[in-house]
């Protein structure tokens, strides 16, 4: 990732936060056209780094979405979610 920031990104890349999500609607499609729909999908889960214009007052030229399914979360050595199925 941080060979990506220099590479592709500016000064306000480092600057600008994130966003991380987690998909709990087994009623989503992952199968469809809908990006919207898919990263609410049971299991998955949807991050952002950068923002762009409409996100503020840190403007960068890189905004990275990405969408990954059959999630493991471990939280204080427990683990919470695994391979896409909540344990909790």
């Amino acid at each position: 990732m941080r060979w990506f920031l220099k590479t592709y990104g500016d000064e306000n890349s480092w600057l600008a936060g994130g966003e991380i999500s987690v998909g709990l609607n087994k009623l989503c499609q992952k199968d469809n056209d809908s990006v919207r729909e898919w990263k609410k999908h049971y299991g998955a889960m949807h991050f952002g780094i950068g923002h762009g214009a409409d996100r503020g007052k840190i403007n960068s030229i890189l905004r990275l979405e990405g969408i990954t399914d059959y999630i493991t979360i471990t939280i204080d050595d427990t683990v919470v979610c695994e391979k896409g199925q909540f344990k909790i």
